[in-house]
């Protein structure tokens, strides 16, 4: 109980430090990272709510479970993620301990996750300790009711008061939906301005990642996601970019239709960021009813890609 209530009081004094502006701003994780911790907070919470269901946490000391649970809102990185992880095992009750979580295998569990520098690293430390550190079976045939004609199991007094009810796993995914804070998600653009950097999607905003001499990457919010996909770049990235568009035509008689390519450059790109107007390219050889070069928006729902292509890549390979 002592070593409970110290928990709780380191717990809650981190979580102040951890909100105050001024270590807030230098605790500001990369962009790069960011939908990765809000997975594995989501991954966190999922599991110690499916615990706290079945009564098979917090039992000997109910106070720490909401310092907890601010403590993990309040996690940005790694380490605290970590801390957290180990918090909560500490405070598994017997009932929700799995037999094969003897001594040897948690003190080395425990060492993993106090030395974890990685996301990946505390997100397997947290499957492990699901899948083998929990006895979910036992909890599952304690706590869900009887079939037809069998009898109930006696409760185990070591589940704690009121017993509990077993909910199965969902994802994180799923379990962030179901709370109305869906996940940010980070997707990768296939192009981007040179071969010194990659870009992406991060929670709406497109990113701009460069990696540096020591190993790290340099990262940099370029603006919000333009309306209209443009595969990566800004909108004056894209000026002047040679490209290539793909509309289906009637084949020959007997034939079925085919996609035929056109290519082009971009003249104007100016209303993709609101999404007033698609990308404007003039196209090379195809000619309007006056004899001029045709013009054209490509937009969210044409097939596209820059640079000129005589072959239209399968869907996914771009």
């Amino acid at each position: 109980a002592r070593q409970q209530q110290q928990q709780q009081q380191q717990l809650r004094r981190a979580t102040e430090a951890l909100r105050t502006p001024a270590v807030a701003a230098l605790r500001r994780p990369h962009p790069s990272i960011a939908p990765s911790l809000e997975r594995l907070r989501a991954a966190l919470q999922e599991l110690e709510e499916r615990l706290a269901s079945a009564a098979a946490c917090w039992a000997d000391h109910p106070p720490l479970r909401p310092v907890w649970t601010e403590f993990v809102a309040a996690a940005a990185h790694t380490a605290e993620f970590g801390a957290a992880l180990l918090v909560l095992e500490a405070n598994i009750s017997a009932a929700g301990r799995s037999r094969l979580w003897g001594q040897e295998r948690a003190g080395w569990w425990r060492g993993e996750v106090a030395g974890a520098t990685s996301v990946a690293a505390v997100a397997s430390s947290l499957t492990l300790l699901d899948e083998v550190g929990c006895g979910w079976e036992a909890l599952q045939k304690a706590l869900e009711p009887p079939a037809a004609g069998k009898r109930a199991p006696v409760p185990s007094a070591r589940l704690g008061r009121g017993g509990g009810r077993f909910r199965p796993r969902v994802c994180e995914v799923e379990f962030a939906a179901s709370r109305g804070s869906p996940l940010p998600l980070l997707e990768w653009c296939s192009e981007s301005p040179d071969g010194c950097q990659l870009r992406a999607i991060v929670a709406g905003q497109l990113v701009s990642l460069q990696p540096q001499l020591d190993g790290s990457w340099k990262s940099e919010r370029l603006s919000a996601a333009p309306f209209v996909d443009l595969h990566g770049l800004t909108p004056a990235e894209a000026m002047g970019r040679r490209v290539t568009a793909w509309y289906e035509e009637e084949g020959a008689e007997g034939e079925p239709p085919r996609d035929v390519p056109y290519s082009g450059h971009v003249i104007d790109s100016s209303g993709c960021q609101s999404g007033k107007r698609g990308l404007s390219v003039r196209f090379d050889y195809a000619l309007d009813e006056a004899g001029a070069q045709e013009e054209l928006y490509l937009g969210n729902d044409d097939d596209w890609l820059y640079g000129l292509h005589a072959m239209k890549p399968e869907r996914g390979s771009a």
